[in-house]
């Protein structure tokens, strides 16, 4: 099955949990992916693991952190000229901060909406603009969540972010529809990953 054959992908936040499982599905389909993670070690590991799991040498770490639109524009840019400019884009990467609407920080509050909101936004700006320079129909894909529909406490910070994900996609298709892009936003439920798993022991039951 090689139904990607012929794309170049690009997920952030991808070192391990849902991001690691998109990039695996997509190599595994003969995509040539981008994997970003903050953290080095973790990104070059989850790229060498794929490669290894699908005999092909498809993932690309791509180190740094997407708070930083510098970063994003850098990292877009990057994948254009190795690989080509990108057909599909996740913008995956988020942090959650589980903490009391009365005791959260200006610091707290702003780490979180720069890597989910800023990250995605800026994603999607600098990918967009490749696209239309290559007349690629691209598709941007943002990683909302449940917590964007529904309240959860001690989730204020992090369920805004998520449901501001939602208007960002419908605001970003009314513009970039003109040029064959689509934007959506998915918003999965509680997932079991490495850092779930962490946070809680018991999180599978």
């Amino acid at each position: 099955m090689a139904n990607f054959s012929d794309k170049v992908v690009i997920v952030t936040g991808a070192g391990q949990g849902i991001g690691y499982g998109i990039c695996e599905a997509f190599a595994r389909e003969g995509a040539v992916v981008a994997l970003n993670d903050v953290q080095a070690d973790l990104a070059q590991q989850a790229a060498a693991t794929i490669n290894e799991a699908v005999g092909a040498e498809r993932v690309f770490p791509s180190v740094g952190d997407v708070a930083d639109p510098e970063f994003v524009y850098q990292m877009v840019a990057a994948c254009t000229e190795q690989h080509g400019p990108p057909d599909i884009v996740v913008a995956n990467a988020g942090i959650t901060k589980y903490i009391e609407f009365l005791e959260c920080t200006p610091e707290i509050f702003d780490s979180v909406l720069g890597v989910n909101l800023r990250g995605s936004y800026f994603l999607a700006q600098a990918a967009a603009k490749q696209m239309i320079a290559h007349q690629k129909h691209g598709r941007i894909l943002l990683m909302s969540s449940v917590v964007g529909l529904r309240a959860f406490l001690n989730f204020s910070v992090y369920s805004t972010t998520k449901a501001a994900l939602q208007m960002m996609a419908k605001s970003l298709a009314l513009e970039l529809g003109e040029h064959g892009i689509t934007v959506n936003s998915i918003s999965p439920g509680a997932t079991l990953t490495e850092r779930t798993q962490r946070e809680d022991p018991n999180y599978a039951d």
